[in-house]
């Protein structure tokens, strides 16, 4: 159901898993934006509940990276934390990504 893209978020190539449906009628795109632990089963079984529904369903990777232990994931985060403009280009190259996938 999903098919794993790339894409670029200044200057960084980025994964997001992307489920969309087989229909005719109009579809709704939906992000789904994991927490803390990146995208885990959770972002994904709520993205396959969405697209069975008929949505385009795009669950981006905020981080671009797997967490080694805790501390790493901790100072990824904080560093976002601290830097939220480039949070916003992470989000919205994400979101230009999903509008790129989903046209018809």
């Amino acid at each position: 159901m999903f098919e794993q893209i790339e894409y670029e978020a200044a200057d960084w190539t980025v994964r997001g898993l992307l489920a969309i449906p087989g229909t005719d009628r109009s579809r709704v795109g939906v992000l789904v934006f994991h927490g803390d632990s990146g995208a885990t089963e959770h972002e994904q079984r709520v993205a396959r509940r969405l697209a069975a529904l008929g949505h385009a369903v795009f669950v981006p990777d905020l981080f671009g990276e797997a967490f080694t232990d805790r501390a790493h994931g901790m100072r990824v985060i904080g560093a976002l934390v601290r830097e939220p403009e480039r949070l916003r280009r992470r989000t919205a190259a994400a979101l230009d990504a999903a509008r790129a996938e989903a046209v018809e």
